[in-house]
């Protein structure tokens, strides 16, 4: 995802001599993005700054600049518009800031994340911020470790989690690309029932919680959790033969049979076409979050018995699993 938003931030940057006038923000608009175009001997820490003629010509409000920072949010994006059909191979900047606007509009705590991400981390204001990041299960332990380790520092909580990204490759580099025992790896391979209502008949029939990972081929963190928490010996015997685990790739490109046209809950409509799209559908819809990895244990009438996200703590993510294992099963 990093270089499709480099070549978005690039065709941005060829505009950016242009006026703020009305003429310019419509060719603004009009201009197409060639994602199988990628930019050459440019400095590619200047780019997001270019983009704010966005901003001044009161296309993209600050908040909605934020989005085309985060992967994450982006890859949803580029998939709810590939589901509509749009050619993201030469995609027009209009299209683009649609599908932004449409994020910023329906998924509302993670606009209140990105917003707090580029606030100033404040300790004393630490008890309030939690909050949201508790909201989106991140390890607040560690940052408000790195916040105490740095009370003066004048930065952002971008700034901070970027530290803690590279304090945890530092202590796990070598663990995280360790090649996985292939008796290990299959247990993560991408389940083959991916319809909500067959996964729950399935576990009601195996008298088992139904335990879903929420993931992606390319999600550097599902890996690292797969590589030193759910690879641990007890957990990996817990997840095999007391759940019906079922790994869910949100980017799995396998077309489906037939296109399926789906509801949100805020009444929009949506083509579904992939096993991803109804991946990603099925844990928007069912449990309102978007990140991975996250997991989520549930009855076999969808009853939420535990959730967690992204975490590298064996005995928290054990926790987790015992709140699933202590509701009795329903026959």
């Amino acid at each position: 995802m990093k270089p499709i938003l480099t070549i978005i931030l690039f065709s941005l940057l060829s505009l950016a001599c242009i006026g703020q006038t009305k003429k310019d923000c419509k060719k603004l608009l009009s201009k197409k993005i060639s994602l199988d175009e990628m930019p050459k001997n440019e400095d590619l820490k200047d780019f997001t700054k270019n983009i704010e003629h966005l901003y001044n010509c009161d296309i993209l409000t600050q908040e909605e600049l934020y989005i085309l920072e985060d992967p994450v949010s982006m890859t949803d994006i580029f998939m709810q518009l590939h589901s509509k059909g749009k050619d993201l191979s030469n995609i027009k900047i209009k299209d683009l800031v649609e599908g932004i606007k449409l994020f910023a509009e329906t998924e509302k705590d993670v606009m209140t994340l990105l917003n707090l991400l580029n606030k100033t981390a404040d300790i004393n204001n630490w008890e309030e911020d939690k909050k949201v990041f508790e909201m989106m299960k991140w390890d607040t332990e560690m940052m408000y470790k790195l916040m105490k380790e740095n009370p003066n520092a004048k930065v952002t909580y971008k700034n901070l989690y970027s530290l803690l990204e590279r304090e945890v490759k530092e202590d796990f580099e070598y663990p995280k690309f360790k090649e996985l025992e292939e008796d290990t790896k299959v247990l993560f391979v991408p389940y083959p029932v991916y319809d909500y209502k067959a996964l729950l008949a399935e576990a009601k029939e195996k008298q088992k919680p139904l335990l879903l990972y929420f993931t992606g081929h390319a999600v550097v963190n599902s890996k690292k959790m797969e590589a030193l928490v759910l690879s641990d010996s007890l957990l990996f015997t817990l997840l095999k033969e007391e759940f019906v685990f079922a790994p869910l790739y949100v980017d799995d490109d396998q077309l489906l049979k037939e296109t399926e046209e789906v509801e949100t809950k805020r009444g929009k409509r949506r083509l579904l076409k992939t096993v991803g799209n109804k991946t990603s559908y099925l844990q928007l819809q069912n449990f309102e979050k978007n990140e991975q990895p996250y997991f989520v244990i549930v009855d076999s009438d969808g009853t939420i018995l535990s959730e967690i996200g992204y975490t590298l703590d064996k005995e928290r993510f054990l926790l987790f699993i015992g709140k699933g294992l202590a509701v009795p099963v329903k026959h």
